[in-house]
């Protein structure tokens, strides 16, 4: 079985006047490049993608589920995560923070129907969702994922810590659905739409569209690792 894991950071404050930021984050993920190659050869981890919006890291993994301990983002970037802001969390620190996935349009059941057979272009996105339509988004994505009939993209992922949201996809895109055995459509999307979805986002953050590209910082699988 394989667990999805998607976690955001935050880049130190002192780098926010760093002019060297971007040499140094080459060199701690060159440093984590060889870590993660030798997690990913004992098939402990099937891919790993890393993205950055100003002073936010975000971090989605696959790990396998049958390894001794679970696999953490520490494991993975022991470099970077000494370059990252320890946070509060209830009464501990932690550098970083779990997003939990609240929308998916396939269930990676195991290594063999999961892998890919070729690397494909990793996409990372965020947005911020406004407060008071948090709950709304919500309802209707655990009503999608109910359902099981909305079409989408194989391996999308969507995580939610606060009110950010944080989407990994894969192009070119593979489309699916959840209800395999079902040949209807979906009659919770249409709900989701009459309620002007584009609504729920926070534009100061994203401009016009409700999500923002964010910029690869690293990205790494099995397709690579097995290929080379």
């Amino acid at each position: 079985m394989i667990v999805r894991y998607q976690y955001m950071a935050y880049l130190q404050k002192k780098y926010a006047i760093e002019t060297n930021l971007n040499t140094i984050l080459q060199s701690a993920l060159a440093s984590d490049r060889d870590t993660i190659a030798s997690i990913i050869r004992k098939k402990d981890c099937m891919t790993v993608a890393l993205y950055r919006y100003k002073n936010m890291i975000f971090l989605y993994y696959e790990a396998v589920a049958n390894v001794p301990h679970a696999l953490s983002p520490q494991d993975l970037f022991p470099a970077l995560t000494e370059h990252l802001e320890s946070v509060p969390v209830k009464e501990t620190y932690q550098e970083w923070l779990p997003m939990h996935i609240v929308y998916y349009n396939a269930i990676p059941d195991s290594v063999e129907n999961w892998r890919r057979n070729s690397k494909k272009e990793r996409i990372g996105r965020s947005a911020y969702l406004l407060p008071d339509k948090l709950m709304t988004y919500l309802y209707y994505h655990k009503e999608l994922l109910e359902e099981g009939l909305f079409e989408g993209e194989r391996y999308l992922s969507i995580g939610l810590h606060d009110t950010i949201l944080f989407t990994y996809s894969e192009s070119p895109r593979i489309i699916t659905h959840l209800n395999l055995k079902s040949t209807e459509e979906s009659a919770v999307i249409e709900k989701w739409r009459a309620l002007n979805p584009k609504s729920h986002f926070d534009h100061d953050f994203s401009g016009e569209g409700n999500f923002v590209d964010l910029q690869e910082l690293f990205s790494l699988g099995w397709e690579e690792i097995f290929h080379e």
